[in-house]
């Protein structure tokens, strides 16, 4: 009789979380899935080419819709539905999917431990590529690291920027971060360990974002360049800098920067440029 009870309970309690639902909220839930047609996309290249002309309007600071399921006695489709149901509720039409795997949870991390299918969605919308839109998602998404999109939206951001010299206003943010640039070791791609891969996505960024300086400022650029070798606190500003003096034919202005340059291995590293 006790394991009879114990049954019992632990279907009770696992109807609960299951979230039992009378006949006319399934109806419900049935007519929400039926006229929402949500589009998702497991990846932000998914996400760029649905819409080309348009970009996702994503914020750092973005909430997700979550849906759970206890295994085996519920089942992925079933976290879909939750997930979906949730979103649609809220009149979006487009999710990516942040999560979509098993988890395995103590007793003590959930009111019943086992294993769960969990898919969690983040719903967005497209806006058109406009100087505001581009600028404001360019000031966010700079600094960020964050998402598991982040690396891609802002490279589609940046290559934006550089296509749209009409665009004033993307002058001053970028000035803005190569200002407020951070040596590698400060920076937000630094882990305990540090590698390579890190540092070269920390290189990359200033070089597109020096890169789009110099297309927006074509007659001016060369004296700004110099003047962040010569006053720039941070290495990394500098070599890009020293880089695109190189690529824009300013071979005189580099070679006499050089030969007052007094970091050494930035000397070096600047000298396999010119090989």
């Amino acid at each position: 009789m006790k394991l009879n009870f114990a049954i019992l309970a632990g279907c009770i309690t696992i109807a609960s979380l299951s979230g039992c639902k009378s006949t006319e909220q399934k109806l419900a839930d049935e007519k929400i899935l039926s006229n929402c047609n949500l589009k998702t996309f497991q990846s932000y290249g998914e996400m760029a080419n649905e819409n080309p002309m348009l970009i996702p309007e994503l914020s750092t600071g973005y909430t997700y819709w979550k849906g759970s399921s206890l295994l085996p006695f519920g089942s992925r489709d079933a976290a879909v539905k939750e997930a979906t149901i949730s979103v649609c509720k809220n009149g979006a039409k487009f999710a990516f999917v942040e999560r979509d795997k098993e988890t395995t949870y103590t007793a003590q991390q959930k009111l019943v431990g086992g294993v769960y299918h969990e898919y969690y969605l983040m719903p967005f919308n497209y806006v058109q590529i406009d100087e505001d839109k581009l600028v404001s998602q360019l000031d966010m998404w700079i600094p960020s690291n964050n998402a598991e999109f982040s690396e891609a939206h802002r490279e589609r951001l940046i290559l934006l920027a550089k296509e749209n010299t009409d665009f004033l206003s993307v002058t001053p943010i970028i000035e803005k971060y190569i200002k407020s640039a951070d040596e590698f070791r400060d920076s937000a791609y630094t882990t305990p360990l540090g590698n390579k891969i890190r540092y070269e996505k920390h290189l990359k960024l200033y070089d597109m974002l020096v890169d789009v300086y110099v297309a927006h400022n074509s007659n001016t650029a060369a004296n700004m360049l110099e003047k962040w070798i010569k006053y720039h606190p941070v290495s990394t500003i500098k070599y890009v800098s020293y880089k695109h003096l190189i690529e824009i034919g300013e071979m005189k202005t580099v070679e006499s920067l050089l030969a007052i340059e007094s970091n050494k291995n930035l000397k070096k590293e600047v000298g396999k440029l010119l090989i």
